[in-house]
């Protein structure tokens, strides 16, 4: 099983030519808790084209959010340098951590913002070429629901966590 280091991309539009390079690190490299660039960049060590709809599920009723349209994953373990190191550290989503996630979850850690500037600068440069992995909204309330149905621990508890989640869950519709 080949794992890769899965970034959950918030707009795949990013990544398209001509966007300035500010607009792309406050679209998806942002700490907007903090309002400065993320020096920690959350990505999952998983096997991407197994399991990225498992992740995208999680984090999202992890972290209590609504459903996007579809979200895009970049492996960014291709674009291997450009990053401090690699850290090991569980999740942290508002609502719950899911076991998969939480042993999943990575950071990359970047010294400054010049240093994740560079890096993005680059990386905008090679994935012009890149597959993005999509999922749809469609495919993750589904998957709640299958999960939920099947008597997931995990799954019933966040659903008795969040109205917002148990309405994607229960009904398997986003």
């Amino acid at each position: 099983m080949k794992s890769g280091y899965l970034r959950l991309l918030r707009n795949k539009s990013s990544f398209e030519p001509g966007q300035a390079l500010a607009d792309v690190i406050r679209k998806e490299f942002w700490d907007s808790q903090k309002s400065v660039p993320d020096l920690s960049l959350s990505v999952y060590e998983i096997n991407i084209s197994e399991q990225l709809l498992q992740t995208n599920a999680e984090v999202a009723a992890g972290s209590n959010i609504g459903l996007p349209k579809k979200r895009n994953g970049l492996d960014f373990s291709t674009y291997s340098s450009g990053w401090n190191g690699v850290i090991a550290t569980p999740t942290s989503n508002s609502l719950m951590d899911f076991q998969f996630t939480s042993a999943a979850h990575r950071e990359l850690q970047f010294l400054s913002d010049t240093e994740l500037h560079s890096f993005v600068e680059n990386l905008r440069t090679i994935v012009q070429n890149a597959t993005f992995h999509e999922v749809k909204d469609k495919e993750t309330a589904q998957y709640g629901n299958e999960r939920y149905l099947a008597k997931d621990k995990e799954w019933e508890q966040v659903c008795n966590l969040s109205e917002r989640v148990a309405k994607w869950v229960k009904t398997g519709n986003p």
